[in-house]
């Protein structure tokens, strides 16, 4: 990765600050640049009028903030201001600023702009690259540990670049967690996709380590558990990872996933 573009979706609050913090780092180390937007819809009209603002008030927030990171980081950053719905107009500026990643900030149970739960997660489906969600954990040293799940992925080439990507920015160690269980075939099919997958990192010459899942627990609470035993900085998912014991997106699974109790980012590949 030689340059990037990375999207921020802020409503002001302290994860979408930290998701800004992630988002700079990344770019700063790929010599990239940064976008900081804020959708003005219906909840921040409300805020407007809770705080007595007038409508520049956004955008003067917006100046500021993106002014701060352009010192702090000393990389390009935009603000960008839209007005409608967060589910298009993320859609709209990710393509209209050429975009190649995007982080974002989700909030537990309750945010400004309902970044939470189905509707971040319906955010990441309607956006065509690849999304970084953080909670509060700081980005501290970066993804040094990254923890990717193997099963019957047919998208798994796209997860594999983007795996190789970030273990070249970050100097990080692969950790492949394979899908498992009593089909012979499916386990067959599984073992090729992770040699492929092998072969491609010993050519990158990027650092890894294999683990079995086993065949009797379910496999996404168990890479789970895993990549918090592990003290992960990343997991990375395909958006859809097909021949598992039920689909990744979307469901109580992939909340899970973004609420885990480590904080852990994931990135999700569409």
């Amino acid at each position: 990765m030689v340059k990037t573009v990375v999207l921020i979706p802020t409503d002001f609050s302290q994860v979408c600050n930290n998701a800004i913090e992630h988002g700079a780092e990344i770019a700063r180390i790929t010599n990239g640049e940064l976008r900081i937007l804020h959708v003005v819809n219906k909840d921040s009209k409300s805020q407007l009028k809770e705080f007595n603002k007038g409508p520049e008030y956004f955008s003067v927030q917006l100046k500021k903030i993106a002014g701060s990171i352009q010192d702090k980081y000393k990389i390009p950053v935009s603000p960008l201001i839209r007005q409608g719905s967060i589910f298009s107009e993320i859609r709209k500026a990710a393509k209209a600023e050429s975009a190649t990643l995007m982080v974002m900030g989700t909030h537990g149970k309750a945010g400004v702009q309902h970044l939470v739960g189905s509707f971040a997660l319906r955010v990441i489906s309607g956006i065509k690259i690849p999304v970084i969600v953080v909670q509060k954990r700081i980005f501290d040293n970066g993804y040094k540990r990254i923890v990717l799940p193997v099963g019957l992925d047919l998208g798994f080439l796209d997860k594999l670049h983007w795996t190789i990507q970030m273990a070249k920015i970050f100097d990080s160690e692969i950790h492949i967690f394979y899908y498992y269980n009593n089909k012979q075939d499916v386990n067959q099919t599984v073992a090729k996709v992770a040699d492929l997958i092998k072969s491609k990192l010993i050519l990158e010459g990027i650092r890894f380590r294999e683990v079995k899942a086993l065949f009797n627990k379910p496999y996404l609470r168990q890479l789970l558990e895993y990549a918090i035993a592990q003290r992960a900085d990343l997991i990375i998912l395909k958006a859809r990872m097909e021949g598992l014991e039920a689909p990744v997106l979307f469901g109580h699974a992939d909340e899970k996933m973004l609420f885990n109790e480590s904080q852990i980012p994931v990135m999700y590949i569409s």
